[in-house]
């Protein structure tokens, strides 16, 4: 027994103060019979021991499994081995324990070598003995407490008088032990307070390595943490990151779990599934797990699991045959030989892990197998062991074999012999020698101990801390700060031997002392993998490969990686890099662009130069063109040189010698200029090459043009005279005077409305004109609707610091049209700063001082001003002016000094000119000058003087009363003029009206000027409109049709035209569609609004609607809430199935009625009928006939009625029922009393009164037409409901005092927030495990300090505000409930509460307990499905030191994220909000728990407001009747006298019951009225109800357990197993109506409130319901919230935005951000041809080959088809020139055929000449085949009828050029050569020619035709559609075929040129020809560049320029001599020479 003083134990709790009295107002404590101290149950006794100097303890499993029994509390006790003890105690269940442990009878043999070695050393401990006590914890967690109570208490009864204490000395210094993590943990919670230490050579969980919770634990293995991250390193090592893990559903397993999974994550490591389960599961759940196993695509399977539960699991993937799989094994099994012989079916071969490395300890293996004195025990356990070790039985039957105790283990092999767990003897060897040598410092020991010292466990725990020493072989032993050993783990890899065992074979080591990227070592040693049984052929093979486990593929260079919706990032696709994008790295998320020298290779994993192509001198074409230039340049030369040896021959000095050969030397440039293309382009290349072509062109040009002229100007000379006609335009525009400013700015702010510019900023002149005009402006813009979002003033002297100020509010602001009230002056400046900082792509509205200024548009060298609109005064025209004012000639006679001056500035010279300057003669003339005086284009304000003038004249006119004369004796005066000004009214000689309004202003009207920018860079001022004020107000402004030019952004050159079309947007707020309304931004204008969706039941169906109208109550707004639509209407109808069978029952049930009535009728005489008093009898059967019939009223559809007979029918009928039912009652009650002696009852009730009551009753309710009185009975009380039973929980008395029943504790003690457990026993023998509160009605209440701990002895356990999700699992905690939900439920309801925020990026800090971590752990997954993620995760306690606050402060301040959500008490929230504060950091949206959201103290301690619009999670308010009044009734508290309750007194009214003077002192009778504190705050009355909830709970689990009706029964023996079954099932309602049950897991159902912090004007906080969770419901209705507004941090209404990275717009893709979580990602463009119209789009898809994205690229349109069209300007000019070429040559076929019989028709070969017509005609015509959509037959016909025809064209040139020659030869003397060619000749030749053609053509169209194609390559965003050749070599025989026939053409029409006939056409076939040839040879070059339409629009021009050249040069001429010269169309003319 331990000093309960030494205890010390921290829970969680939401303050230390009063929370605690409020649910603990009494303490009872009650007599013990007897003076004795005795454990619980009955005496454990350690399995093996031995008496020493010091004892220590030793816990292990010696067996591994326990019987488990079936929870039927119908059973007798003795059912359970319970024995009844004496003093009304429950005896413990004994555990039935089986399967014996061979592996920890190794580890006890190993405990005894090391104390039998000490015991025998000199050297540790001289003298002293160190004893030992082993018990067996048979592999449970309550066997492991038992054993440690066990150890800890000691067995014996104390017997002590009633004033002293159970307490005594522990019974052991230390204990050894448990094997697992989860015993260990249990054991160290309960040994911890009593600093007990522990050693543990196999418990590895992370968790254990806390010392807040386990400060007494020590361990001689590495800690799971290390080993988690080392199995992740192992993971990554070989590539595999997709896996599978399974773990023990135990501490050790899931932390060990958690810590992989975390480590696994930061390595890229992702787990397909993580399952888990502990060896007591039914088979089905590891069935399942099977299952998932078999299923998944991942093949590594990471087992986190002890050797006894991968026996299961083996044994049931054998039955399944699963094998294949490569197995990661933790130190737990991986070293465990028992295991691989239970693996026949070899499924862990190749199975590689982690072991603790190899050990040896000297002479531990022999004594280990020197089991003999093991024997002499006579111990059960031990003789168990013997025979299992040996295979024996002591008591053998016939057919066993018989044990005789003297076997030795030579030759034996099994586990026990198996020395393979050496290392982890090593471990128990260590732990042991750690004890001895903290023994060996506090006994001081040297070569004698001191034995008067007094050991104490505690004193051991801090010697264990410091202590550092070397075993005999060397190896270090010490501790860290956390009581865990240095890290060291050898790789261990299953090598299969060809015997069929397996070799354990160390392939690496793994410190975690060293370096990161040296930790991991792996050996040269082969490893031995995994194998599929199936490929047993292949076996080598598949062992020595390493296996692979991704989920995706590596992605290889060129691609990069997209990962797969909804799975982990480890799932992803290979996408192949975009067009002009390459990735060279492996598994790239991103490509990128290569530079613009560079492309992408095929693979697309490296850029590599682009080919440089240019025309170069090494390539063909380049050879054959500079041949071709040098070849001209010498023919230009040598023609130059013949042209300058013959100068002075007639021919040469004919034709202007000089012109010519200027001609040959700008010809030899042209030819030398050609050079210049050739070769790789350079500066100065590209520099001369195009400027030398124009110059030396136009040079060559000027020559052919001045020699043309020369040749007309001399045969023009010979004419008589030249008549010139000079020409002269001119025009008239009408003009108006200029108006007010007033009007002006009303103008201005109409035009920009008209725009809807509704967001402008404004910029003036600070002068009068300036500052009236804006004033007028903004004025009118108000009421407009038109926002100024800036309106700055300057001055042309004010300094640069304010223009500098006002760039800044141009460049800063958001509106994009600037209204300028400015002077040229003022603006120029602003232009000119504007341009200096590169300001552009405003739209400016300007006045009419500067909007065709053509000075201001000579000075904005940037074009900013380009595309400005603004008003103007209209232009004016007065006939005669101009002249007027160019003539200055009068102005000199003056003489005037100013008209000196003006004079010399007009002309630039001087009247006194020095000898220097240009002297004035005064009869200089203005023509030809240029200055702004020349410049008319103020002639409108000239005109304004003019119509001045003539005002003044009119009123002059008026007053002297002229009519042909004037009177001149009239007297004037100024005010006379005054007068007649007002009231005239003249027209000018231009007819415009002049008049004065009577404010002295004429009638208003402006021209709209806007600026639009010329292609030479100058800027026209084009009208695009009128503004007239006379007008009425909707016609005042008319803009004409005139397309208006906008500003556009300098930086988007290339989209010029459009920017430069579209209307500017400039608005604050895009327009608000219907189904929402408009809410202004606070602080900002009218114009600044959000647009916020219609509350329900609301609609708006205009745009930019304020307000939503509340829908009719018969209709209901549509989804999107723009209009009302008719409810749909439900009622009970008798179309329905439930109104159909509810009307058959109703009218069955009347004719059921009706028939007992005929029944009773006909029967009416008989006794049954008369005895039942047949009167009331058929009334009550009339009454429920009616009854049944009132049902009708129910069913139809309500009418006004129906609705009011339904109830009243109801009730009068009903009570007509009853009052029948009353009165028969009453009859058979005074009908029994009427028998009675004396009795003269009857006559008080006879018929009459039956009637009369029964008609009284019915009368009642028909008068108060009452549907029906509903009553609900009222709850019963705790002592009505359990009446027999208040003795049994009786009142506490003040003389009660305490005795403890156990050894832990002997008090209720209130120490640091702590709460240590009582018993409560009453004399009834109702044992009701810890404490609960209240006095009068003493409720009892079920908590548990040790939740871990399971309760072997059944005790149920009910806590009101534990949470953690850890409690639910039965496994561990099986007699465990609560009434407050589990944290699983709030940590989902937090994650969904933040998303729904579109928080993305949280940061999360939590309390390191069991609260916190596994709060934030569910946290944590849930957020992750959910797309949350974590910036940071910290945690902390409140006894950490200040730099680990300090670390998590400056992790708070330097993240980017907005948002906290945390686990954590009010004890800690507070201590970070504290050093919050000192650091300044703020501004944070903080999301919590019910542990502090609704906790006032929190409120008050914020003193920063730090937490101010915190939002989170409470439990419902909650309201018990009567409570409240109770807990403030705290009077009766005082009479305890009890010394915590004086404190409390005390506390609560803060004085001293013995008081000093200066102190207030208690009376014991104040009041707590006025009082205010934490105890009188009732915000915990959720949690009061709680805890009010548990104890009805209990109290109904009793009610039905005494099987209470009015009374229990009392002999009822009542076990803790008892109530817990009947917990499990309790479901009742509280008084208040809320249902009470506890679900599967005993929690139950979860529901929270979600508040809102909002601060109030006092300073205070309201806590403000802003939502429900309610986890009941369906997922997508969990989350309600409400309409209440939320107040946010730093008390804003808006939202806070937390993402890592902004949201990506449809057409951009995310990019993920390399080594961030999937939330921060970059917004990367689709590449050139692809598009994604989603929000967040992962990827972007390809348009289909038909489509392109649009410029956002958030779609695919369909591309823009091109092809020459007949609806272009193009093809109907081609068509035109075709049908003109076809006109025309029908014209000449007719004028020939006309003169068919005329010489020069005759002479030309007339057959010949029609022929050639009709193909022209058809080449003419057949160019229209190439426009048009291109189809399969124009495809084929355009390129075959253009060949043909022109073949036959060419032909029968050919055939007249050789009639001509055939002809001249024909008239040598002897030549007969007319012969051979005749005219059938020629018909043959021209049909052979053809038909060659046609035979190409026809080979072309059966082997490959021409057909339609869509080039989708050469543009990317058009489509051509072409007609593809088919083939190439058909498309260039045909045009070769005719080239070689028109060169020979020519070749002989040059021959012939000049033979002396006059008839002779060949010199215009020779220049036709030419013509033809030139065209097509330039056509080849042509037609090759020319992309898509504009090479069919080559080809025609080809066509059609042949054409022509044929038609002019051949057939003109001799038109020309049939029309006009008929005088030469003779033959004379024709035969002369």
């Amino acid at each position: 027994m331990l000093d309960s003083d030494s205890m010390t134990l921290t829970q969680r709790w939401p303050e230390q103060g009063w929370a605690f009295f409020q649910l603990l107002l009494v303490a009872s404590f009650s007599h013990a019979r007897e003076p004795v101290c005795r454990p619980i149950g009955e005496i454990e006794k350690p399995q093996i021991s031995k008496a020493g100097d010091v004892m220590l303890g030793a816990i292990l499993s010696f067996h591994s499994s326990w019987i488990n029994r079936l929870d039927n509390y119908t059973q007798n006790l003795q059912d359970y081995n319970v024995q009844v003890c004496p003093h009304s105690f429950h005896c413990v269940m004994l555990l039935q324990c089986f399967s014996l442990n061979l592996m920890d009878f190794q580890f006890a043999q190993s405990l005894l070598f090391a104390i039998e070695e000490i015991n025998n050393s000199l050297d540790i401990l001289p003298g002293i003995s160190l004893g030992y006590k082993m018990y067996d914890a048979c592999g449970s967690i309550g066997g492991a407490v038992k054993g440690a109570l066990a150890l800890v208490n000691g067995n014996e009864e104390v017997f002590a008088s009633s004033e002293t204490q159970c307490t005594a000395k522990a019974q052991v210094q230390a204990i050894l032990g448990e094997t697992s993590s989860s015993p260990c943990m249990a054991i160290a919670t309960v040994l911890g307070p009593f600093s007990l230490p522990l050693i543990s050579h196999f418990a590895t969980c992370a968790c254990l390595s806390d010392k807040v919770r386990f400060p007494s634990f020590f361990r001689t293995i590495p800690s799971d943490l290390y080993q988690s991250r080392a199995l992740a390193q192992l993971v990554r090592h070989f590539g595999w990151t997709w896996v599978g893990a399974i773990r023990t559903n135990d501490d050790y397993g899931d932390n060990g779990m958690a810590t992989f999974t975390e480590t696994a994550q930061e390595l890229g490591i992702c787990l397909e599934y993580s399952v888990s389960f502990f060896r007591t599961d039914p088979p089905e759940k590891i069935l399942n797990i099977v299952k998932t196993i078999t299923k998944a695509s991942s093949r590594v399977i990471v087992a986190f699991m002890s050797y006894m539960d991968i026996d299961i699991l083996i044994n049931m993937l054998s039955d399944n045959n699963a094998t294949g799989y490569q197995w990661v094994g933790s130190e737990g099994w991986i070293l465990n030989s028992q295991t691989a012989e239970l693996d026949k079916q070899h499924i862990l071969d190749g199975a590689i892990g982690l072991s603790i490395p190899e050990a040896h300890v000297s002479g531990m293996k022999e004594f280990m197998m020197d089991v003999k004195p093991l024997n002499t025990s006579g111990n059960q356990l031990f003789s168990e062991f013997w025979e299992e070790l040996f295979s024996c039985k002591f008591n053998a039957e016939s057919s066993q074999k018989q044990c005789t105790g003297t076997e030795s283990l030579t030759g034996v092999s099994n586990s026990f012999t198996d020395m393979s767990l050496m290392p982890i003897f090593n471990n128990v060897y260590k732990g042991v020698y750690a004890v001895a040598h903290a023994l060996h410092k506090i006994l001081k020991c040297n070569k004698t101990c001191q034995a008067d010292v007094e050991l104490s466990p505690h004193m051991i725990l801090q010697h264990l801390k410091n202590i550092h020493f070397q075993t005999k072989e060397g190896e270090e032993v010490y501790f860290n700060e956390n009581g865990d050993p240095a890290a060291k783990y050898e790789i261990i890899n299953w090598q299969p031997t060809v015997q069929g065992t397996v070799d354990f074979v160390t392939v690496g080591l793994y410190d975690e002392s060293l370096p990161a990227n040296q930790q991991l070592k792996l050996s040269n040693t082969s490893i031995s993998w995994a194998q599929n049984s199936k490929q047993a052929s292949n076996l080598i093979l598949c062992m020595m490969q390493v296996p692979l486990s991704v989920c995706s593929k590596t992605c290889s260079p060129g691609t990069r990686k997209v990962l797969q919706k909804e799975k982990p990032v480890c799932c992803y696709d290979c996408v192949l890099c975009a067009e002009g994008e390459m990735s060279n790295t492996t598994d790239s998320v991103t490509c990128f662009q290569c530079p613009p020298d560079f492309w992408p290779n095929a693979q697309r994993d490296a850029c590599v130069k682009k080919e440089t192509e240019f025309l170069s001198y090494d390539e063909i074409m380049g050879v054959l063109l500079t041949v071709a230039s040098l070849f001209g340049t010498c023919m230009t030369c040598t023609v130059a040189w013949i042209f300058f040896k013959y100068r002075k021959t007639p021919i040469v000095r004919a034709n202007n010698s000089e012109l010519s050969f200027l001609l040959l030397f700008s010809l030899t440039l042209c030819f030398l200029c050609s050079l210049t293309f050739i070769g790789r382009p350079s500066e100065w290349s590209c520099m001369l090459r195009h400027t030398a072509f124009g110059i030396t062109f136009v040079l060559c040009i000027s020559c052919v043009l001045g020699k043309t002229i020369v040749v007309l100007m001399a045969f023009r000379a010979t004419l008589p005279g030249i008549q010139n006609v000079p020409a002269m335009s001119t025009y008239c525009q009408p003009s108006i005077t200029i108006p007010s400013d007033l009007y002006q700015s009303r103008a201005l702010v109409q035009l920009v409305r008209h725009f809807g510019w509704t967001w402008v900023g404004a910029i003036r002149t600070n002068d009068d004109y300036g500052n009236s005009g804006m004033a007028t402006f903004t004025e009118t813009a108000h009421e407009l609707g038109i926002c100024l979002e800036y309106s700055v003033s300057f001055f042309r002297t004010d300094p640069w610091e304010k223009m500098q100020l006002l760039i800044n509010t141009i460049k800063y602001s958001t509106s994009k049209v600037i209204v300028t009230f400015l002077a040229p002056t003022e603006l120029m400046l602003l232009v000119n700063a504007l341009s200096e900082h590169n300001v552009t792509g405003y739209q400016w509205v300007g006045t009419e001082a500067w909007i065709v200024d053509s000075k201001t548009v000579a000075m904005d060298k940037q074009h900013i001003l380009d595309g400005a609109i603004g008003l103007s005064i209209p232009e004016a025209y007065v006939s005669g002016m101009k002249e007027f004012m160019m003539d200055v000639k009068p102005l000199n006679a003056s003489g005037n000094q100013l008209f000196s001056e003006f004079w010399e500035e007009l002309f630039s010279c001087k009247f006194n000119a020095e000898s220097s300057k240009k002297k004035c003669t005064g009869t200089e003339s203005l023509t030809g000058v240029s200055n702004s005086f020349t410049d008319m284009s103020l002639m409108p304000i000239f005109n304004n003087v003019y119509k001045g003038v003539y005002a003044v004249a009119h009123a002059l006119h008026k007053i002297l009363k002229c009519n042909k004369t004037c009177q001149a004796d009239v007297e004037l005066s100024p005010h006379m003029i005054l007068q007649h000004l007002k009231n005239i009214h003249f027209r000018t000689k231009e007819g415009e009206e002049v008049y004065f309004n009577e404010n002295g202003d004429p009638a208003a009207k402006y021209e709209i000027i806007n600026w639009q920018p010329t292609v030479q860079g100058t800027v026209d001022f084009v009208t695009v409109g009128l503004y007239d004020a006379s007008l009425p107000a909707n016609q005042q402004l008319k803009l004409s049709n005139t397309s208006i030019n906008w500003a556009q952004n300098s930086k988007q050159a290339s989209n010029l035209i459009l920017c430069m079309m579209q209307v500017p947007v400039s608005v604050c707020s895009k327009t608000c569609s219907p189904g929402t309304r408009k809410v202004l931004q606070k602080g900002k204008p009218v114009c600044c609004y959000d647009c916020v969706l219609c509350a329900e039941g609301e609609m708006s169906n205009t745009t930019d609607s304020v307000t939503c109208f509340q829908c009719p109550p018969d209709f209901w707004p549509n989804a999107q809430r723009d209009t009302c639509v008719k409810k749909e209407i439900e009622f009970l109808s008798y179309d329905e199935i439930m109104g159909v069978l509810l009307t058959v029952a109703s009218l069955f049930g009347t004719c059921m009625t009706c028939t007992v009535a005929w029944i009773f009728f006909k029967y009416r005489k008989t006794p049954i009928v008369r005895a039942n008093n047949s009167e009331l009898s058929f009334l009550l059967l009339f009454s429920l006939t009616l009854c049944f019939l009132c049902s009708l009223t129910f069913i139809g559809r309500p009418s006004e009625w129906s609705c009011m007979l339904r109830h009243t029918a109801f009730g009068i009928t009903f009570v007509l029922c009853i009052s029948c039912v009353l009165g028969k009652t009453i009859v058979v009650l005074m009908a029994f009393r009427a028998t009675l002696p004396g009795s003269n009852v009857m006559k008080w009730f006879g018929p009459l009164q039956q009637r009369l009551s029964v008609i009284g009753f019915t009368l009642i309710q028909s008068v108060s037409e009452t549907a029906v009185t509903a009553g609900s009975p009222h709850t019963k009380s705790l002592l009505s409901l359990v009446p027999a039973c208040a003795s049994h929980l009786h009142y506490p008395s003040p003389q009660t005092k305490s005795i403890a029943h156990t050894s832990l504790s002997n008090k209720l003690s209130n120490t640091e927030g702590s709460v240590w457990p009582i018993f409560l026993v009453s004399p009834h023998r109702i044992l009701i495990q810890r404490y609960l509160a209240q006095s009068d009605q003493f409720f009892l209440y079920l908590i548990d300090p040790f939740p871990e701990l399971p309760s072997p002895l059944n005790y149920a356990k009910i806590s009101h505000f534990a949470t953690c999700a850890c409690l639910s699992d039965k496994v561990r905690f099986p007699s465990f409930f609560r009434t407050i939900p589990s944290d699983l439920y709030q940590s989902r309801a937090l994650a969904r509460l933040v998303r729904h925020f579109g928080w993305t990026w949280v940061g999360a800090i939590r309390t390191n307990d069991d609260y916190g971590n596994s709060g934030m752990a569910t946290f944590t997954e849930t957020a992750h499905e959910l797309g949350i993620c974590l910036e940071y995760s910290v945690s902390f306690f409140r006894t950490d030191p200040w730099e680990k606050m300090q670390l998590l402060i400056n992790t708070i301040k330097y993240s980017t994220s907005k948002v906290i959500v945390t686990f954590l008490p009010p004890t800690e929230l507070m201590l970070l909000v504290n050093a919050l504060s000192e650091h300044n950091v703020t501004g944070y949206q903080w999301v919590g728990t019910e542990a502090w959201i609704v906790d006032s103290k929190t409120v008050a301690m914020d003193k920063q407001h730090i937490l101010d619009g915190a939002i989170g999670l409470s439990i419902p308010e909650a309201h018990v009747s009567g409570m409240k009044e109770f807990m403030m009734d705290v009077k009766p508290l005082n009479t305890s006298g009890n010394q915590l309750f004086s404190e409390f007194w005390e506390e609560l009214f803060s004085c001293k019951f013995n008081a000093e003077s200066s102190q207030k002192q208690c009376t014991g009778t104040e009041s707590l009225t006025g009082v205010s504190n934490s105890f009188t705050d009732m915000s915990l009355m959720p949690i009061f109800n709680n805890v009010y909830k548990g104890v009805y709970a209990v109290a109904h689990a009793l009610h039905k357990i005494l099987k209470c009706n009015r009374t229990c029964q009392t002999d009822v023996e009542l076990s803790p197993h008892m109530i817990l079954q009947h917990l499990k099932n309790i479901h009742f309602r509280t008084k208040e109506g809320e249902e009470v049950y506890f679900n599967e897991n005993g929690d139950p159902a979860a529901k929270y409130e979600i508040i809102n912090w909002q601060p109030t004007v006092q300073g205070t906080v309201d806590f403000v319901t802003v939502g429900l969770y309610d986890a009941s419901l369906p997922a997508n209705q969990q989350l309600k919230m409400q309409n209440t507004f939320i107040t946010w941090t730093q008390n804003s209404k808006q939202v806070p935005v937390s993402v890592c990275s902004k949201t990506c717009s449809p057409g951009t893709r995310k990019v993920l951000q390399k080594g961030k979580p999937v939330c921060c990602y970059d917004c990367v463009l689709c590449a050139e041809g692809e598009m994604s119209n989603t929000t967040d789009s992962v990827t972007c898809f390809q348009c289909p080959p038909d489509f392109w994205p649009n410029a956002q690229r958030d779609t695919c349109v369909k591309k823009e088809t091109e092809f020459l069209s007949y609806d272009e300007i193009m093809g109907v000019l081609l068509t035109v020139a075709s049908l003109f070429g076809t006109c025309m040559t029908c014209t000449v076929a007719w004028i020939f055929f006309k003169y068919r019989k005329t010489p020069i028709v005759r002479a030309n070969n007339s057959e010949l000449s029609f022929l050639l017509l009709l193909s022209l005609t058809l080449c003419f015509l057949c160019s229209l085949t190439f426009i048009g959509r291109p189809s399969e037959w124009s495809c084929m016909l355009r390129h075959t009828a253009f060949g043909i025809t022109f073949v036959l064209c060419i032909s029968c040139v050919l055939g007249k050029t050789i009639v001509v020659l055939m002809a001249f030869r024909a008239t040598l003397p002897g030549s007969n050569v007319m012969k051979w060619f005749g005219p059938l000749q020629q018909r043959l030749s021209v049909i052979s020619f053809t038909l060659i053609q046609v035979l190409i053509c026809v080979l072309w169209l059966t082997t490959s035709p021409p057909f339609p194609f869509k080039n989708v390559k050469e543009f990317k965003a058009k489509i051509i559609i072409e007609c593809a050749l088919g083939t190439s070599f058909g498309f260039w025989a045909v045009l070769g075929y005719i080239g070689l026939l028109a060169v020979l053409c020519f070749v002989l029409a040059f021959l012939a040129r000049k033979l002396p006939d006059n008839f002779n056409e060949a010199k215009f076939i020779t220049f036709s020809m030419l013509i033809f040839c030139a065209v097509w040879i330039t056509f080849i070059p042509a037609y090759v560049s020319s992309p898509g339409k504009l090479s069919v629009a080559v080809e025609i021009f080809a066509i059609l320029a042949s054409s022509f050249g044929l038609v002019f040069c051949i057939f003109i001429p001799k038109c020309y001599i049939i029309l006009l010269k008929p005088e030469k169309n003779t033959k004379k003319n024709i035969l002369g020479k």
